[in-house]
């Protein structure tokens, strides 16, 4: 029997990391001759498509951390439970929402977020506070709308079994200093798996202009 832990370039260290400690064999890829028995992990295992995986015995499949990652598809799995719509602000697709807006008893209302289904770190997002500005967003690639959360605390769920196993807060880096070294870590890091070489100097003198 054979134990894998399967991760991307984005949770590759920590993967790893965790591979090494629990004695199992880390991939990047999915594992070539799966027996029956076998064990595998997904740890932010990023896949294109439905992955066969036989008779193993999985844990985090790739297919459900796909899914997730389309934000619209989760917050209809959450709408969709008793327990968790409550607390969904009221969203809808591209397609439906200028209609959604005209609708006099609608729950969509101004302003709105625009966001692509799979945005990630900050990218595809679009702020509206008029039609015109959704219709500009619909046209420049946003995919679903939500009504704008005044947002005070944010917090990361990490669920595991049903249930919540651990939280973090969100906090903003306090200075710019600590801006740019959480920024200039990322980037070394991506350099590093790309076999690139890069220039710190150059690298701290870019990250500071965007402070």
């Amino acid at each position: 029997m054979s134990k894998y832990i399967w991760f991307s370039g984005a949770t590759d260290v920590t993967g790893q990391a965790l591979a090494d400690a629990l004695g199992l064999t880390g991939t990047k890829s999915k594992p070539r001759s799966i027996q029956n028995g076998d064990i595998i992990i997904g740890w932010g295992a990023k896949t294109d498509a439905a992955v066969r995986l036989d008779n193993a015995t999985i844990l985090n499949h790739p297919d459900k951390i796909r899914n997730n990652r389309n934000k619209m598809s989760t917050l209809t799995s959450l709408y969709g439970n008793r327990a968790t719509k409550p607390a969904i602000s009221a969203f809808c697709g591209a397609d439906e929402v200028i209609a959604a807006m005209d609708r006099r008893r609608s729950d969509i209302k101004l302003p709105l977020v625009g966001r692509t289904n799979f945005h990630q770190g900050g990218k595809g997002f679009w702020t509206c506070l008029n039609k015109q500005h959704v219709e500009r967003a619909i046209h420049d690639g946003a995919q679903y709308f939500q009504n704008y959360i005044d947002i005070k605390d944010e917090y990361r769920l990490h669920v595991a079994f049903g249930q919540v196993i651990y939280a973090v807060k969100k906090v903003e880096n306090p200075t710019d200093a600590g801006w740019i070294a959480q920024r200039k870590e990322k980037v070394l890091d991506y350099a590093q798996k790309n076999n690139q070489n890069l220039d710190e100097s150059t690298l701290n003198y870019v990250l500071s202009l965007l402070v």
